[in-house]
């Protein structure tokens, strides 16, 4: 009789220690599904929120460099896969030119606007292989800006060589498209919570206008900078990043 409570108890414990390995494979499997599937959904996702950014460069370099000249701007960016970032950037910019030497002025005051997309040159995966959230990133980048423009350029004057006489050249005032392209290259960087700041440098490239020698006008375009060389560029933004709720 004892023998058999022995036998009983044994098969009792045996079935229990049974159950709880049973117990203890399904969660682990449930946990390894469990993060499969997370690593997948991860891994599918493509909208990772989107960021706010404003210049505070530019209303103090321009004015430094050239009392002329007085710009603002700002951005609006979208993060794609962790890696592309659609962008776009809106600015002002107003010029006063006055050429004590040659007695002539320019003025011009306008919006410009860019168009492009960001690369971003981190990794985007954990070792696990999950998406992680990117604040810290270098980037590579390229626009398409743009403006349209009205301008005044006045005291050109130009001189007659068989009668030696000098004589005013006029200017309709009117509506100009300026285009042109920008390679850039920057640096964003989390400083608290979903606060940026960054840093880019930029140059612009093949500046084209609407109407027939009017880009021979223009001695500062909005958005571009003046028309006599190749203009670098410098932004530094502070911004911040309304990110996905489950990316929070």
């Amino acid at each position: 009789m004892n023998r058999f409570f022995k036998i009983l108890i044994f098969c009792l414990l045996a079935s229990f220690s049974c159950l709880q390995l049973y117990a203890v494979e399904e969660a682990r499997t449930d946990s390894l599904h469990s993060k499969k599937s997370r690593i997948k959904k991860n891994n599918d996702q493509i909208y990772y929120g989107f960021s706010t950014h404003l210049d505070l460069a530019s209303p103090v370099i321009t004015p430094l460099a050239n009392n002329l000249v007085v710009s603002a701007e700002a951005a609006f960016v979208v993060n794609l896969l962790q890696k592309y970032f659609p962008i776009v950037e809106v600015g002002y910019t107003y010029v006063n030119k006055h050429d004590s030497i040659y007695e002539v002025n320019y003025k011009t005051s306008a919006p410009f606007f860019r168009l492009g997309i960001n690369y971003s040159l981190m990794k985007t995966k954990t070792k696990e292989g999950e998406k992680k959230v990117v604040l810290n990133y270098p980037y590579i980048g390229l626009r398409y800006g743009f403006t349209v423009m009205k301008h005044q350029l006045e005291g050109v004057t130009i001189t007659d060589k068989y009668w030696g006489e000098n004589a005013p050249l006029a200017f309709p005032e009117k509506l100009i498209y300026v285009g042109w392209l920008e390679l850039v290259a920057g640096v964003r960087v989390a400083i608290a919570k979903s606060f940026t700041m960054g840093w880019n440098v930029r140059i612009g490239l093949l500046p084209h206008a609407s109407g027939k020698n009017v880009k021979n006008q223009l001695w500062y375009i909005p958005g571009f900078g003046k028309t006599s060389n190749t203009p670098f560029m410098f932004n530094y933004t502070i911004g911040y990043t309304f990110r996905t709720k489950k990316d929070k």
